[in-house]
Parts: C-alpha cells; structure tokens; sequence
C-alpha cells in the first residue's frame, strides 16, 4: 500500500508519505521522508469499522494506541502499479541508531541488477551485503535464491516510487551478520 496522511492537529499539517504491507491480518505502515527516513510505525488490524493497534517510533521509546476509522467506502482505490525504469537507489533508516537498507537497482528489459547495502541497528551493527547479482523481471516481481551459504530466497516486488522484499518461505540463511537481512519497505530516492 502507498499514500499519505495528515496530523491534523497541527496547524501547517502536510502530508506525510506512507508505505506499507498487509501481512496476514496485519497491516505495517511506515511513515517514511523522501530521505528514506523512517518517521513511524503503525501496527494494525482491520476491523468491522476501519482498524485497531499501535504507533511506535522507529526507535521504540514512543508508543501509542492508534485506531483508523472508515470514513468514505464509494472512493475506487486503483492498484498501484510501475511507471518507467525501475533502476535507482532505494533506502529506508530507522534514525541515527536504527537500522539502514539500501538497495541498487538496475533496470534492464526483462531483469533486474540489485544490490544491499543494509545494516542493522546499534550496537552490533552487523550487516547484510549482497554484490551485483541479476535476476529475472516477471511482471513487477524479482525473486532471489541461494544455496551458498544455506536455504536462502526473498521476492522484490516493485511499485511506482517503491519496493517490498520479503523472504521467502522463510529461507533467510543467506550468510549475512547476525539478525541481519535485505527485507524491508524501501523508497526510491
């Protein structure tokens, strides 16, 4: 999912780009800037009337009860597609001492060159890099998979302005530091 939101409250209040994915029964949204930064993050699950869970601060010292209400059901939400090239950097961070990805892309017709800089928060700040590695394009989809260092498979799904990884059928031994991995809610800068 893609968009924006308003803190109402504030007098000069913008709109703050959101991205997120829906995991089972529960939403992830991250509030995230331009920058890649990551401003906060909404754990939700839909109800009857809209949905119901948390805020946090990406640094977790925050936390509040959010709940989203349903407010206009006739609007018609169109599916978020890729528009262009696909090729450039996209990034998230969780602040000075969070987590930071980065990931490079270079779009070609029907494949893919990504590469991963990521790495995890303090104070190990352990890491997961991936060199230059090209895999197939179906549609908007890459999927990567390695036996190198154990079972290791995650897609890159690609959106106008975005990309998810996940692993995938949670093969995540791919060799990277501890607790360290490519997974993660990327904005192209």
């Amino acid at each position: 999912m893609r968009g924006s939101l308003f803190y109402t409250e504030h007098k000069n209040a913008g709109p703050i780009p959101i991205i997120g994915t829906i995991t089972g029964k529960e939403y992830r949204i991250l509030e995230i800037q331009k920058s890649g930064e990551v401003t906060g993050v909404w754990l939700l699950t839909p109800d009857f009337h809209g949905a119901e869970g948390t805020w946090h601060s990406p640094d977790g010292k925050k936390t509040y009860n959010a709940s989203l209400m349903r407010t206009d059901t006739a609007v018609a939400i169109p599916a978020i597609t890729t528009k262009g090239s696909l090729s450039g950097k996209y990034i998230y961070s969780f602040g000075d001492n969070g987590a930071t990805g980065n990931m490079t892309v270079l779009h070609n017709k029907n494949s893919v060159t990504v590469s991963f800089n990521n790495v995890t928060a303090s104070s190990a700040y352990n890491m997961a890099i991936l060199d230059d590695i090209t895999l197939p394009l179906t549609g908007n989809k890459a999927i990567y998979q390695s036996g190198e260092y154990g079972a290791c498979s995650f897609r890159i799904s690609f959106y106008n302005g975005f990309a998810v990884v996940n692993s995938k059928d949670n093969k995540e031994d791919c060799g990277f530091g501890a607790n360290a991995h490519v997974s993660g809610m990327y904005i192209r800068e």
